[in-house]
């Protein structure tokens, strides 16, 4: 679903509820931290809406000097929190819990006090959210980068008799989404880009890496700006820049043929606003922007949706990056002004090889147009 309507169905999830529900078990309450930080509060509302979707029944939230005393529990929390050490009062448990590790998790049933409690609590606040998935996962839930799959058959509400324990091999774990083709990021709206970031920690992965061509067969892209310090504004927008595209459907990268979608067949064309399909940002601005003004204007635009795609990012645990290529290729109108002389980036020897021509047996321009190999080093000045 669209991020939109995500946040709408948390919202209405969010409404707290007057007291426990009732389990199979008897009265069900997830206890949160007073003092939880965004990660844990949406560790314990994801512990939620997956009980929900598997059970029907809407749990409680609330902190543990609001729960009910007969009730059963489901504690979420990072292992510090002193919630999880008021009803998981065990010596060998405590200990277990206080080795846990950044990004590791425990999830496991206890019985105490006459009431079955499960503790979900990670290493740190993003092993709690890792924690509440691989709960949702023994609920019967999976996970995939294009959404999630619920298993139509209800299931009775009831804590489960778990004891899981996660722990990373790597300590980045993500993916590298490519640019340039309609299948990838480059038709990707910030719904899009804020959708496929929520399911990475699902996946427990932490990692989101793009990649930029430089100007030359399909370059430049909107994502990454080249140009002196002084074009850009202190606002971040940029001041000065230069054409720069991703696919649309009249580019014809990338052995696309370009076509007016309004010539698709089979009621294909039925599924497009315009001839021109792109990206939203670059709206009125495909194939290229024509004028210096709307140049700028992609970038700014570019760089406002990957800000609070980003942002979202952060919140998730998730690390982002932005990559382009080397040796860097300055763009032709960003070399234009630079001053006669003024040093750019110097490559100190090895070989190179121009292959300009295009790819024998097609009409595709050339893919690489050039390539340096056994380089020795780069030499550039750094401003004082």
């Amino acid at each position: 679903m669209g991020l939109s309507m995500h946040r709408r169905f948390l919202a209405g999830m969010a409404v707290l509820m007057a007291g426990p529900v009732m389990s199979a078990m008897g009265a069900m309450v997830i206890v949160e931290s007073k003092d939880a930080t965004y990660p844990e509060r949406l560790a314990a509302r994801e512990v939620r809406r997956y009980l929900y979707v598997r059970s029907g029944e809407l749990v409680p939230i609330s902190r543990a000097d609001e729960a009910s005393k007969d009730a059963d529990l489901i504690i979420v929390a990072r292992k510090d929190r002193d919630v999880i050490y008021q009803y998981a009062p065990d010596g060998r448990m405590a200990f277990s819990i206080s080795r846990l590790a950044p990004q590791e998790y425990l999830v496991k049933r206890m019985g105490q006090d006459g009431r079955r409690t499960l503790v979900i609590v990670g290493g740190d606040e993003i092993g709690t959210l890792y924690g509440a998935y691989r709960f949702a996962e023994h609920l019967g839930v999976r996970f995939y980068m294009e959404g999630d799959v619920v298993p139509d058959e209800r299931i009775p509400l009831a804590i489960p008799d778990i004891t899981d324990t996660g722990r990373p091999l790597f300590e980045l774990r993500g993916i590298q989404p490519f640019h340039d083709f309609p299948e990838g990021p480059d038709w990707w709206d910030l719904d899009a880009y804020q959708a496929i970031i929520s399911q990475l920690p699902k996946l427990r992965m932490n990692f989101l890496g793009l990649h930029t061509y430089p100007e030359g067969g399909v370059g430049p892209e909107p994502l990454t700006w080249i140009g002196p310090p002084e074009d850009v504004g202190e606002d971040g927008r940029v001041k000065a820049s230069y054409p720069s595209r991703h696919f649309s459907t009249v580019s014809g990268t990338w052995g696309y043929q370009p076509k007016k979608t309004s010539e698709y067949l089979y009621g294909a064309s039925m599924l497009f606003a315009d001839d021109n399909h792109c990206q939203d940002v670059q709206a009125g601005m495909a194939p290229w922007p024509a004028t210096p003004e709307q140049c700028n204007e992609l970038f700014n635009r570019f760089g406002g949706k990957l800000k609070a795609a980003f942002e979202h990012a952060r919140r998730l645990g998730v690390k982002t990056c932005i990559g382009t290529e080397v040796p860097l290729i300055v763009p032709s109108e960003v070399r234009q002004r630079l001053k006669p002389g003024e040093p750019g980036i110097e490559v100190v020897g090895g070989s190179f090889a121009d292959y300009g021509s295009a790819i024998e047996g097609t009409e595709d321009d050339a893919l690489y147009r050039s390539v340096r190999w056994n380089m020795a080093a780069y030499r550039f000045v750094v401003p004082d």
